[in-house]
């Protein structure tokens, strides 16, 4: 998946945490995200995550960044690590974010 933003945007992605078709109540996880440059890894921005009303909703989340002015024009991958209650850890597959020109961007 390739999303494109432009720069000084701001970026905000809702989803939901399913695990065998269920949803999972996310209370006591933690998700955290990086964007990070395509090539070379660099750090670009950490995403702050919020998670939704576990008890209506459960398993949902929010991805966030709230001013993208300050990341160069360019490819970044993004995913999110996911620690469950019981310390383990893995990671989400990762997307393409492409941060275009606002005035070129048309």
């Amino acid at each position: 998946m390739a999303i494109r933003v432009k720069q000084g945007d701001t970026i905000r992605w809702a989803g939901t945490w399913r695990a065998d078709g269920a949803l999972v109540n996310l209370t006591g996880y933690t998700l955290e995200s990086e964007m990070r440059a395509a090539s070379g890894g660099a750090l670009a921005a950490t995403l702050t995550c919020t998670l939704g009303d576990q008890g209506v909703s459960p398993g949902t989340f929010t991805m966030h960044l709230a001013d993208t002015s300050a990341i160069a024009v360019g490819d970044y991958v993004v995913d999110i690590r996911v620690t469950e209650p019981d310390a383990d850890s893995y990671a989400t597959e990762s997307w393409t974010v492409l941060v275009v020109d606002p005035v070129t961007a048309r």
